[in-house]
């Protein structure tokens, strides 16, 4: 995921970077899509959620979870359904699980980050943007590994 991005992957989510709006492409569950037609649909989901994030302004403060927490993780929730709705192919298959499952994990922890923020503990806070980093940081590995470099 990029730096500076705050869910990447779609990242959501790269403060966490991953975690959108439209797939576009791709295929039901069920039927494989080809590796160039599952990384475009990928990428377009990515692309599509990190621009809605950066519409936030998200910064990794605790003032800013308390306010727009909500629409991240809600971003980020939006687009696991839109990447588990894609059926990889074979030769991505376990890769495409790992970013599957390091974003869902980014997401969790992201809920985490908003509803420490929104208690004011801080030590919770930054424990969890911590652990959607390293999350983060699982699903930048495999979406690389699959060429989805809109996700990385």
């Amino acid at each position: 995921m990029k730096k500076g991005q705050i869910l990447s992957a779609c990242a959501l989510l790269a403060l966490v970077g991953l975690v959108a709006a439209g797939c576009g492409g791709g295929g039901k569950k069920g039927s494989a899509l080809s590796k160039d037609d599952y990384v475009a649909a990928l990428n377009k989901i990515c692309t599509n959620a990190n621009s809605q994030l950066s519409s936030l302004g998200l910064s990794n403060t605790i003032d800013s979870f308390k306010t727009d927490g909500d629409q991240v993780v809600k971003i980020g929730e939006d687009t696991v359904d839109k990447i588990k709705a894609l059926s990889p192919p074979d030769e991505v298959k376990a890769a495409a699980q790992e970013f599957t499952e390091a974003t869902e994990h980014a997401v969790s922890d992201l809920k985490d980050a908003t509803s420490a923020a929104k208690s004011g503990d801080q030590s919770k806070f930054t424990q969890a943007l911590t652990h959607a980093q390293s999350d983060s940081a699982k699903g930048d590995a495999a979406a690389s590994e699959m060429g989805a470099d809109g996700c990385a």
